[in-house]
């Protein structure tokens, strides 16, 4: 994240509208950012954005919408 090193956590196949991170651990922040890649190029890497999970799990935690 911002002022450490980046980790792969996911490829998704194409077209793909949503991606769910799980196993986090509660109270904690997370940074992500995201690519384009097909099989010769990839993409400027996105902004990063941060997130904090809740301390206590919830029923339902929203998953990603990838915006094209």
């Amino acid at each position: 994240g911002s002022s450490g090193s980046w980790v792969q956590v996911a490829t998704i196949t194409a077209n793909a509208g949503t991606w769910r991170d799980t196993g986090l651990l509660g109270g904690t922040l997370y940074y992500y950012r995201v690519r384009a890649r097909n099989s010769k190029y990839g993409s400027s890497w996105s902004n990063e954005v941060s997130v904090r999970t809740p301390l206590k799990p919830t029923a339902a935690f929203p998953a990603w919408k990838l915006y094209k």
